[in-house]
């Protein structure tokens, strides 16, 4: 989480969000530096930054040793603040409820059973340490509780969720308040199940906890008066660790337009002028996307004249396995390839309630077509635009945008895994994943959906453990995978 986003920016956010709202007030002054940077687990610098950037439109003044608040905001003022922050991410945070209740049970559950008794027994005391039972100790509580995961981006995806949705109730209730991936009790309570073996009362807890947590947002909104004019807050998953969206935004495409071959392999790409007018990005843009593109081995400079598109061989895959960027690349597509697997199943009972029957037709000719063509690769990518077409949830929709793009990192593997009796078998599940929507089989749906993201994971997995043996820098893998 804390890589996701400028270190420093959210601290701003945070701090300048308990200014607005009135949980800090004027006169009264914010915990010293080095308190702060205990509080956020980082060091001194961004916090110094923070409050740099607060000093300087007017927030706060130093007053000795420590920074004073000094804008002074009356009731009307602080309570207008807090409604139109709340009002203008009201749909958002309602989305992320429904999210919650869809995949944090599965998320939440296939960790705990990996969380090892050293680990769960000092996590029990957590609350023990005054600093870490407010709503920033319980954030660093869910990562603690991700980690035997082994996903990074999983835990980025839950944790911005969390202060996404917990900022109205920690402006509120002081910090003390909040949703349920955000309340340290709730959390530790679920920990404690886990431990005794008692799966079945943790999920019925946490749904229990969203419901509650959902009602009671609401209701303290329920006399509050809607402010004029107030511009909706889409919730955005940043995913990219501090890189340019854009970029891979725009390698996505293309990596796209070269698998469907319209952009022939051996030409040269089109000018970097006519692809930022294609893509509306600008060339600099242009040029760290085919920058990308050739450190995956997609393409390659061509005489100093341009990029060109060129065939991954399994040889050329094999070498790049052995380099560190190629293994933190296919680590990434892992990682949203679990996403995929723990996710699925919830999201696909709601959306299908949502899809109507044109949908599901074009959907399973869809899969029919991968089948016939044999472009099994494109099943992942199918997927995620039947989900973000079909749902009505803001969050789904952003997180399969977010993870469509991230299939590019498993280019290589694609290339690995064309032997014809693997193509023949991904084939074969595009063919049962169309009979399944035909028949309209929900359960079967999920079923076999959760065994194509988890086949491939274990085979990109296991290529990873293959190679790199020779003294390449370890890398991050996920964990706590179906057996083959």
């Amino acid at each position: 989480m804390k890589e996701d986003i400028s270190l420093y920016q959210w601290i701003y956010e945070y701090l300048l969000m308990m200014i607005q709202c009135g949980v800090v007030s004027h006169g009264e002054s914010l915990p010293p530096i080095w308190d702060l940077a205990d509080k956020f687990h980082v060091s001194i610098r961004p916090v110094q930054q923070a409050l740099a950037m607060l000093e300087s439109q007017g927030w706060i003044a130093m007053d000795g040793k420590r920074f004073r608040v000094v804008a002074r905001l009356t009731p009307e003022e602080i309570e207008q603040n807090y409604a139109v922050h709340f009002w203008s991410r009201r749909d958002a945070i309602r989305d992320i409820y429904a999210f919650e209740s869809m995949v944090s049970a599965d998320i939440l559950l296939a960790a705990l059973q990996l969380l090892p008794e050293k680990d769960a027994k000092r996590l029990s005391r957590w609350e023990d340490d005054p600093s870490n039972q407010d709503f920033i100790g319980s954030i660093y509580l869910l990562e603690e509780m991700l980690h035997p995961l082994g996903n990074p981006m999983l835990t980025g995806l839950l944790c911005d969720l969390a202060l996404f949705q917990a900022y109205p109730f920690s402006a509120r209730g002081g910090e003390k308040d909040g949703g349920f991936l955000c309340s340290c009790g709730s959390l530790l309570s679920l920990l404690g199940l886990c431990r005794q073996r008692n799966h079945a009362e943790a999920r019925r807890q946490i749904c229990q906890h969203l419901d509650d947590n959902a009602l009671r947002l609401y209701a303290s909104f329920h006399d509050s008066p809607q402010p004029p004019d107030v511009q909706p807050v889409s919730f955005e998953w940043q995913v990219y660790r501090g890189r340019p969206r854009q970029v891979y935004s725009v390698v996505y495409k293309l990596i796209h337009q070269i698998a469907l071959g319209e952009l022939p392999m051996g030409q040269r790409l089109p000018p970097i002028n006519t692809l930022a007018d294609q893509f509306g990005v600008s060339r600099s843009t242009i040029r760290r996307a085919t920058g990308v593109m050739n450190s995956i081995g997609v393409t390659q400079p061509s005489g100093g004249k341009g990029t060109k598109p060129v065939p991954l061989t399994p040889e050329a895959v094999a070498n790049g396995l052995e380099t560190y960027t190629m293994r933190t690349m296919m680590a990434k597509y892992l990682q949203a390839l679990q996403i995929f697997s723990l996710t699925a199943p919830g999201i696909i009972r709601d959306t299908f309630l949502q899809i109507g029957e044109q949908q599901l037709a074009s959907a399973a000719a869809n899969f029919r077509e991968i089948a016939a063509s044999g472009r099994w690769n494109t099943i992942t990518e199918l997927f995620c635009q039947l989900m973000i077409d079909a749902s009505g949830n803001g969050v789904v929709r952003e997180l399969y945008a977010r993870l469509l793009e991230q299939l590019v990192w498993g280019h290589p593997l694609s290339c690995l895994a064309g032997s014809p009796e693997k193509s023949r078998m991904y084939c074969h599940c595009a063919d049962t994943l169309a009979l399944y929507l035909e028949r309209r089989d929900l359960d079967a749906f999920c079923r076999e959906a959760k065994w194509h993201f988890d086949s491939l994971l274990l085979f990109g997995r296991a290529l990873l453990l293959q190679h790199g043996a020779g003294g390449v820098k370890p890398i991050v893998l996920v964990e706590g995978l179906p057996k083959p």
